[in-house]
């Protein structure tokens, strides 16, 4: 069985990542310019190219060594798949820890790593341990990822303050993503208004030890040289 899930795992995420390798056939399709670097658009009043996001860092990374990174992203969701697996009572319910490693992840990662980790790892755990919100959580926990992931590495040259931004729209997002899916989805609104304490909670968690673990920690140093020079 085991054997079976990493065989999965292995051709779904190799197919996913070769579909962002052919990122420029969307381009055309879509009539938007996108380079492997960020996302450049066509500014009609000015007739110049602006560059909206920069991500060199991460980016380099898939450039230059694709199986590293491929490697790291694969832990990271294996991370998230184990803490889905349980949670540490508190009084009325459980807290659940792997939003930790999905902030972390995303604060690190580019945004098609950050949606893997977030969206497939959480698909995944749900999928082994409680299959009913599982779509909710690869829909949730992937756009939640990659919301982050987008703010840390482009909408501010402070890296820091686009990380916390990250992180505060990204709890948002997994509060308002599991209140309707537990609404509508796969349960009842009233069980919906009932737990929701608890996912304020795993949210604030996630997204604070996430900048606490990257910055303060100084983890996000250690993984730009790593990215950089293959060495810590």
């Amino acid at each position: 069985m085991y054997q079976i899930f990493v065989e999965i795992v292995i051709v779904g995420f190799s197919k996913f990542y070769k579909l962002y390798h052919n990122i420029d056939i969307i381009s055309r399709i879509l009539y938007i310019p996108i380079d492997k670097v960020g996302l450049l658009v066509y500014d009609g009043a000015n007739s110049k190219e602006r560059r909206l996001f920069r991500m060199e860092k991460t980016e380099s990374l898939r450039r230059r060594a694709p199986v590293r990174w491929l490697t790291v992203t694969a832990v990271f969701m294996a991370m998230n798949i184990a803490l889905s697996s349980f949670g540490m009572p508190v009084p009325g319910g459980h807290l659940y820890l792997n939003d930790i490693v999905i902030c972390t992840a995303a604060i690190l990662l580019d945004p098609v790593g950050a949606f893997a980790v977030g969206g497939l790892g959480a698909f995944l755990g749900d999928m082994f341990f409680y299959p009913a919100p599982m779509f909710v959580s690869l829909v949730t926990h992937g756009l939640q990822a990659a919301v982050i992931s987008l703010c840390a590495h482009s909408l501010s040259k402070n890296r820091f303050g686009g990380a916390v931004l990250g992180v505060t729209l990204g709890a948002v997002i997994m509060v308002v993503g599991y209140s309707l899916g537990r609404a509508f989805v796969y349960s009842t609104p009233k069980y919906a208004i009932l737990k929701l304490p608890f996912q304020i909670l795993q949210a604030v968690v996630g997204a604070v030890c996430g900048i606490v673990i990257c910055f303060p920690c100084r983890l996000t140093k250690t993984w730009d040289q790593w990215c950089q020079t293959g060495s810590v």
